[in-house]
């Protein structure tokens, strides 16, 4: 492994949870892509988040963000309401189906994930380390 830089393995890391949510999804019978589940996420911890800010906190366009929120929103999972200060940008909000299932889901998934993270060598972990100890050193200059 240690020819593999760390960007890398986060890389694959990251892919490798992705995957297993959705099996965890497809063995539940839950018809949620990955990028509706992380915007579900997103919308159940900030209430009235709005379509815009979706999109640029998951790097997703603004057609995407529609298209996911039209499923989600078939499913009764979030609803759009008008915003205050503007009637064309849509503030979105998790139903109670949506709170129950997430909070069910990420206690399983957390469950899921800790057992997969056993299974990463020490080796990458004091990677992971070196490289957040180096970034945070360079956000600490850049600030100074």
């Amino acid at each position: 492994m240690s020819n593999i830089s760390f960007s890398h393995s986060l890389l694959f890391i990251s892919h490798h949870f992705e995957q297993q949510i959705l099996e965890f999804f497809k063995s539940k019978n839950i018809k949620l892509s990955y990028k509706s589940f992380l915007i579900l996420q997103l919308v159940v911890e900030k209430e009235g988040i709005s379509q815009h800010d979706i999109g640029q906190r998951l790097g997703l366009s603004k057609v995407q963000v529609s298209r996911l929120l039209d499923l989600l929103e078939d499913e009764a999972m979030v609803v759009r309401i008008p915003g205050n200060e503007d009637s064309r940008e849509k503030n979105i909000y998790s139903t109670k189906v949506a709170k129950r299932n997430c909070t069910i889901w990420n206690l399983e998934i957390e469950q899921m994930l800790k057992k997969s993270l056993k299974e990463i060598s020490p080796e990458l972990c004091m990677k992971g380390i070196d490289f957040l100890n180096s970034w945070h050193n360079s956000l600490k200059a850049t600030i100074s």
